[in-house]
């Protein structure tokens, strides 16, 4: 009532939720008020993003305040927030298909930031090191491992501006060409719409190149892979074990319906699948997939073994709902992914791909190796003798020119962020006397040696403690039954 007798309008702005700005009596008065622009935390364009936030409203919600807002006259921008555990390139592209739908009057965008006393600084808070807040960092500096890059995100925050500035630099050059009134703003983004088109395809095809670093890295080594270690003296003897317990798991002679996550050349996939079991045989690396696909073909079980490429992450999105008796992962797939990222495929994914009384296999890398250790102690190399007690991703070099981050995580690691519905049925140590695959050289022609290693490692059956220690360990997972 004063500001009308007074003959006041003020102009301000406001950060709100976009479920409340549905609430129009509200609206109405903020409007009257003086209400000019609105920030709303919008944050993705994917509502499993928002869920997994808890932030408690829908992507639906901000396409109708977006609209509501616009209608009254009120500019509305964004924030936006990249790297949130679980991302894929599939949300990342609703967040961008929301800004371009909407076109909001501006954007801010930044990382994702684990808040303490939060779930998803839990999560994440063994990867923080040095920076425990978001006041030690800045909006592009990402404080724990993400989906992809610090690179892609820090590229992907000037993708997103071109895309925006592309978007609204169109509109103001349709407006030109319409003869509609304009003023001297719209005129000078219309300028640089060429500029601003070029831009942004320039862009697009360098965030998708960075997005294929790690597919492209294990599609440089996929077809030296079997000679390297499938089908070298140590990786057959680890396959051996594997082999060996996976026959005795699946005693029923029932046909299976199985998904292997990174399957790599697809051997195990062929194997499975000449026992008479139908295998969706996953990997991120499309030359991987191809090398498996023809080893299918060779082996007359091409019927049964159906190669896709596919990001662990996606599994759920990527099965559409189907379920399978179990799910088999060998030689460190799981290692290729983050802590915060395997306890979230743990905790959300897992449960949701098998079928009731289903098994997960897994075969992993521990956070110590006596192998590893006593090799690097002989050469004096004494960072590398105990590099998998770091916190942080070993870079592990997979040819001269490509490389992939690889993280450890011990039996009694994945026990503690398995969801309840879930218990551990098996642990088996896979690789305590058998050793390292990069000893291959040196066991060559020490055959007999080699051969003694494996009498002691298949007499010690099913030690837990012996799994701590070893190059990898296989744990067997399951489903209980409802």
């Amino acid at each position: 009532g004063l500001l009308k007798s007074e003959n006041l309008q003020p102009k301000f702005k406001i950060q709100c939720r976009a479920d409340l700005l549905l609430k129009e009596d509200t609206i109405d008065d903020l409007v009257a008020a003086g209400l000019d622009e609105v920030w709303i935390g919008a944050e993705s364009g994917s509502q499993k993003i928002l869920d997994a936030m808890d932030k408690g409203t829908t992507v639906q919600q901000i396409y109708a305040a977006t609209k509501l807002m616009k209608a009254k006259g009120v500019k509305v921008c964004f924030f936006l927030q990249y790297g949130y555990l679980s991302e894929t390139a599939e949300d990342i592209d609703l967040t961008l298909k929301m800004v371009q739908q909407l076109m909001p009057y501006n954007i801010g965008i930044s990382v994702s930031y684990p808040l303490p006393n939060t779930g998803f600084y839990e999560k994440v808070k063994a990867q923080l090191q040095a920076k425990q807040n978001w006041t030690d960092s800045h909006d592009l500096a990402m404080m724990y491992k993400g989906t992809f890059s610090p690179e892609f995100y820090r590229h992907l925050h000037r993708h997103t501006h071109f895309v925006f500035r592309h978007k609204a630099s169109f509109t103001d050059l349709k407006k030109i060409l319409s003869a509609k009134q304009i003023n001297a703003k719209e005129i000078k983004s219309a300028i640089k719409y060429p500029y601003l088109l070029v831009a942004e395809k320039w862009s697009y095809k360098k965030l998708k190149s960075l997005q294929k670093k790690l597919t492209t890295a294990f599609d440089h080594i996929a077809h030296q892979y079997d000679d390297a270690f499938t089908w070298s003296p140590i990786g057959m003897l680890q396959r051996k074990l594997v082999w060996n317990f996976l026959q005795s798991s699946l005693v029923d002679n029932k046909p299976l319906q199985i998904l292997e996550l990174n399957c790599g050349t697809g051997e195990d996939a062929v194997w499975l699948a000449t026992h008479g079991h139908k295998v969706w045989a996953t990997d991120i690396s499309e030359e991987m997939i191809k090398v498996a696909q023809h080893k299918a073909i060779l082996n007359n079980v091409e019927e049964l073994v159906q190669p896709s490429a596919m990001n662990i992450m996606e599994s759920v999105k990527k099965m559409d709902g189907k379920k399978f008796d179990l799910l088999f992962s060998n030689f460190g797939g799981i290692n290729c992914l983050a802590p915060n990222e395997l306890a979230v495929w743990m905790q959300e994914q897992l449960p949701a791909l098998l079928n009731p009384g289903g098994k997960m296999i897994a075969v992993i890398m521990p956070r110590f190796c006596i192998w590893e250790s006593l090799y690097f102690l002989s050469k004096f190399r004494f960072r590398k003798a105990f590099r998998r007690l770091s916190k942080r991703p070993v870079v592990g070099k997979l040819s001269t020119d490509s490389s992939v981050n690889t993280w450890y995580f011990s039996p009694k690691w994945i026990k503690k962020h398995l969801p309840e519905v879930m218990v551990i049925t098996a642990i088996k140590p896979i690789g305590f006397f058998i050793p390292p695959s990069y000893l291959n050289n040196f066991f060559y022609r020490r055959k007999k040696f080699l051969q003694l290693l494996e009498k002691w490692e298949n007499s010690i059956g099913y030690k837990k403690v012996a799994a701590g220690f070893s190059d990898h360990y296989l744990i067997e997972i399951q489903l209980m039954p409802k």
